[in-house]
């Protein structure tokens, strides 16, 4: 039933993708110029984004654990860095380590404490000693997260493999994620071995946001893992700790963990993935959380781009360039395409003769991503609400990408939305339209052609369609924090 319904998925998008390609070749037959030819790279450069990316989806299969008895187990340090966030949670992710399935006496099991507040400090102490966790307290924060692994690396570490968990990554899920990564290691160039992270269950619309993010590990992180260069996802992956030593630790940056891929790929070592859930991080709450997480991601990412990608681009093996490029661009073209797009629609209305090929052609071209991704998401998660609103989300996101890769090329000093959000259900009109200024304006531009266009229902549908679109950021700030 399963394998019918993927088959039956895949057609469905497979023939709405060839009647658009046929109707704008259609349109250009008929209305031969630059705007007609772009309509039609549109058409088949949407068609092959949206099918590859369905094929990949579609055929995903269980991963294959490698059961093999192990003679002699390595020792193992899990570590949980902490900055002062909620201490509840904290230690369930401390006790969510010693839950492990692994010898005991190969463990140790260490909390990097970084906060500063002495209570805070003397509580978790006392809870490390209670439990026989080790409590590590450094001076100073020099470096935040980068830096407190790199103390506990170099001063404290004898162990042979190292796991990361963080501050939130509280839900055991599988105990014996140290027993599926480590046979990975007979390789001795793998460099790391990163497990599929996900939040727990939340809202409908927590759960599309969950959704959003799951992209990279659902499909990124399995193609990048066929040539052996999946990166690393900061947590819940099983690390070899002389390499890591060899390579001078975690790099300083906003997202340290793919400085720290990067370095390993570039130095010929290897980054395996494993596709399957161990434990589950908290889930994100608020939507405002969610814009400044993808701002911190591309604006460190595009940084990483001029800092590290470029200086070595041709130290780099050919094969690594296209999944590097995967990281590096993902995003930045998701959101400027979504841009283009609204973009170039009232031009095609504008410019190219009304029919019924061009009518059929454009409302693909405005709907068979959505349509993709409701079919798809039904198919992956069950539910039709969820891919549409992750839909939504994604647009919604789309200024905030842009503004952090911006800002990364100009070599502007990163900064984060004042919209915190946390615990809150609505917000003031004022702060919404001051952190949705651009939206709005390209709200109201998109609209502008209505007055230069023809009277058509589909066409007006449309452009409103698209319009509304960037709305979706102030009303998610409003609805949801």
């Amino acid at each position: 039933m399963v394998v019918l319904n993927r088959i039956i998925t895949f057609s469905v998008l497979l023939i709405l993708s060839i009647i658009f390609i046929i109707f704008s070749l259609n349109t250009v037959l008929s209305n031969i110029g630059i705007i007609s030819v772009l309509l039609l790279v549109c058409a088949i450069g949407t068609s092959a984004f949206i099918l590859s990316g369905a094929w990949y989806f579609l055929n995903e299969t269980k991963p294959v654990i490698k059961k093999e008895k192990i003679r002699e187990y390595p020792t193992v340090a899990l570590v949980c860095t902490f900055s002062g966030e909620d201490v509840d949670i904290v230690k369930k992710v401390l006790m969510t380590m010693k839950s492990l399935n692994y010898p005991k006496n190969k463990i140790n099991i260490y909390l990097l404490d970084d906060s500063n507040n002495k209570k805070i400090q003397k509580e978790m102490e006392e809870f490390c000693k209670k439990n026989n966790i080790l409590y590590i307290k450094r001076k100073g924060r020099e470096g935040f997260k980068a830096g407190n692994v790199n103390n506990f690396l170099f001063n404290y570490c004898k162990e042979e493999y190292l796991m990361l968990f963080d501050k939130d990554d509280f839900k055991l899920v599988n105990p014996n994620i140290i027993l599926d990564t480590l046979p990975f290691f007979k390789d001795k160039e793998v460099a790391y071995v990163q497990t599929k992270k996900t939040t727990t269950k939340g809202s409908l619309f927590e759960n599309a946001m969950k959704e959003t993010n799951a992209l990279f590990y659902n499909l990124v992180q399995p193609i990048n893992d066929k040539t052996e260069t999946a990166l690393f996802g900061g947590s819940l992956a099983l690390m070899r700790v002389d390499i890591l030593k060899k390579l001078g630790g975690m790099q300083k940056s906003l997202i340290e963990d793919v400085a720290y891929s990067f370095k390993s790929l570039f130095s010929g070592f290897k980054g395996r993935y494993l596709n399957k859930n161990y434990v589950l991080s908290n889930k994100i709450e608020s939507f405002s959380e969610f814009q400044k997480q993808h701002y911190r991601y591309n604006f460190a990412n595009t940084k990483l781009l001029f800092d590290s990608y470029i200086p070595n681009i041709f130290k780099i093996p050919f094969s690594l360039h296209y999944h590097l490029s995967l990281q590096f661009f993902g995003l930045h073209f998701l959101s400027l395409s979504q841009v283009i797009a609204c973009t170039l629609l009232p031009i095609f209305m504008i410019y190219l003769m009304p029919s019924i090929y061009l009518s059929t052609a454009l409302v693909l071209f405005v709907f068979l991503f959505p349509i993709s991704i409701l079919l798809v998401g039904k198919e992956y998660s069950g539910s039709f609400k969820i891919g549409f609103i992750a839909y939504l989300v994604n647009h919604s996101l789309a200024f905030t990408r842009m503004s952090a890769a911006a800002k990364a090329v100009l070599r502007v000093k990163p900064t984060t939305y004042k919209i915190t959000g946390i615990g809150k259900k609505t917000l003031p009109l004022k702060r919404v339209i001051q952190g949705s200024l651009v939206e709005f304006i390209f709200f109201i531009l998109l609209l502008i052609p209505l007055f230069l266009i023809p009277f058509n229902p589909i066409y007006i549908a449309l452009l409103v369609w698209n319009a509304s679109l960037f709305l979706t950021t102030p009303v998610f700030l409003i609805l949801f924090g």
